[in-house]
C-alpha cells in the first residue's frame, strides 16, 4: 500500500534528492555577537583582517593594552555600574569594564528615547548579565568616563 504521488515535490522527496556539490565559501562576520565569539576563541595577539584581536575587543585578557584608555571603534565586554546604572532624563546607561576588573567607567548615550527605553528595560531584566557594546569610544574629562553614542540595538548585546 504505497500512496500515489500527486505533486512533483512529493515524488522528489520520496526519491531522496541529494545536496548540490558547489564550493562552500567562508562568510564574513556580521553581528556583534559573531565578532565577539571569534575574539574570545582566539588569543589577543592573533589577528583578524590585519587587526590585532586585543585591539578589537576589550576584556580582562586585553585590558593591559588600554593603558591610555578606550579610543576608536571597539567592542567592550562590561557589566552595569552599581548601584544606579541609568539616567532617564539624559537617556544614558552606565557600565564598567572590563567585566571583572572595573577599570573603566563607560557611558552609553542615546538620541532615540524609544531605543534607550527598550535597551534599558531588557538590561534591567538581566542586570547581572555580561553585556557587549560596540561603539566609537572617546573620553570626557568633565565626566571622567568613556562615551559612545548608541544608534542601533545591534550595538548592544546581553550575554545570557
Amino acid at each position: 500500500m504505497k500512496p500515489i504521488s500527486t505533486s512533483k515535490k512529493d515524488s522528489e522527496r520520496q526519491e531522496g534528492k541529494t545536496h548540490g556539490t558547489g564550493d562552500s565559501k567562508l562568510k564574513p562576520l556580521r553581528t556583534i555577537h559573531q565578532i565577539y565569539e571569534m575574539c574570545k576563541l582566539n588569543h589577543i595577539k592573533d589577528t583578524y583582517n590585519g587587526t590585532l584581536i586585543g585591539y578589537m575587543l576589550l576584556d580582562k585578557r586585553s585590558e593591559y593594552l588600554y593603558s591610555k584608555g578606550i579610543y576608536g571603534f571597539k567592542i567592550v565586554e562590561c557589566t552595569r555600574q552599581k548601584p544606579n546604572f541609568y539616567n532617564n532624563e539624559k537617556k544614558e546607561l552606565f557600565l564598567v569594564a572590563p567585566k571583572d576588573i572595573h577599570r573603566f567607567k563607560l557611558i552609553l548615550q542615546f538620541e532615540n528615547a524609544a531605543l534607550f527605553t527598550k535597551l534599558k528595560n531588557s538590561y534591567y531584566s538581566n542586570r547581572d548579565a555580561t553585556v557587549i557594546v560596540a561603539g566609537n569610544w572617546s573620553y570626557s574629562k568633565e565626566r571622567k568616563a568613556f562615551l559612545t553614542e548608541i544608534n542601533s540595538a545591534k550595538q548592544f548585546k546581553i550575554l545570557k
